[in-house]
């Protein structure tokens, strides 16, 4: 299990950041946690080519 606490004007923080940066930040801390990306979809590819 996962979770992740936001407040709204975190999200609004990191929406301002630019495209994808708020499924950034999600896909960061999975991998701190120790959760991979198993598979490179052009969704994720696009998540982390806009860093």
């Amino acid at each position: 299990m996962f979770s992740l606490l936001l407040t709204f004007a975190e999200v609004e923080e990191w929406k301002a950041a630019g495209p994808y940066a708020l499924d950034r930040c999600i896909f960061c801390e999975l991998e701190e946690k120790g959760i991979s990306i198993v598979h490179m979809t052009p969704y994720l590819r696009a998540v982390f080519s806009q860093s």
